[in-house]
């Protein structure tokens, strides 16, 4: 008996990782770059003023929505506490039929979607120093509601499907699971990390919708990389579950 099979060491284990994983490393920064960049821009945008003339005399050349700070904070409760919730029926939905691909895909692209409303949101006339409602300016309104139940809903679909896509890269009781794990959360952490920055900036200094253009820019990037390499180093992953045989009936 070998030294490394007395030790319980698993035999024939391939060093380093699958390259999958760095598609999907790639992918899940992108996704997460385009939600902390926009989840970055929300409250800020919500409660810039709509009037022509800042407190401080200077002309206002960004205006928001000029909401309150406890309207804006609200919102933005409601949003992150959905966003979390729908990924329960994401996940139920890729389990039973869609496949994790398929289920990625979709929310990738309405996630997209719902960033490009956001940034539309600046085409719709804001009246001067009234607060942006349904009544005063039902345009903007209406589209920047529709872009956050779009990212709502696509995030369902795309989040609880890449953790799943990166265990299935690995055998069961494969070593390199946990460390495969780790460098996967770091793509996370690396989006989270720039999206403020990129994103925040140019919707402070440049205008709200480049910001949320940004996001949504992030989000088409990811998307790209990973139907342009899946074909190469996912081959296999993501498939839908196969189908459950009919129960029989009685005679």
């Amino acid at each position: 008996m070998s030294d490394s099979a007395a030790l319980g060491a698993t035999p024939d284990v391939p060093k380093g990782h699958p390259r999958g994983l760095w598609v999907l490393f790639i992918t899940e920064m992108w996704e997460r770059f385009s939600y902390y960049g926009m989840r970055a821009l929300l409250v800020l945008y919500l409660i810039a003023s709509t009037n022509k003339t800042l407190a401080d005399g200077t002309d206002n050349w960004n205006p928001g929505f000029g909401w309150s700070a406890a309207e804006a904070y609200n919102l933005y409760g409601w949003y992150t506490g959905f966003v979390y919730i729908t990924p329960l029926a994401g996940g139920w939905l890729a389990d039973r039929f869609l496949g994790t691909h398929r289920s990625m895909l979709i929310g990738g692209w309405i996630i997209a979607l719902g960033h490009i409303t956001l940034a539309c949101t600046e085409l719709f006339g804001i009246s001067a120093g009234e607060v942006v409602t349904m009544q005063t300016s039902p345009g903007a309104f209406v589209t920047f509601m529709s872009g956050l139940v779009l990212i709502v809903i696509g995030t369902g679909f795309f989040k609880p499907c890449v953790s799943v896509m990166v265990g299935q890269l690995y055998k069961a009781n494969d070593p390199r699971r946990d460390s495969g794990f780790t460098i996967f959360y770091m793509g996370i952490n690396v989006g989270a990390l720039l999206s403020p920055i990129v994103a925040g900036t140019l919707g402070e200094t440049v205008g709200w919708h480049w910001g949320f253009g940004a996001a949504a820019v992030g989000m088409l990037a990811g998307l790209a990389f990973y139907q342009f390499l899946r074909p190469r180093y996912l081959v296999g992953i993501g498939l839908p579950p196969p189908p459950r045989p009919h129960p029989r009936r009685g005679p």
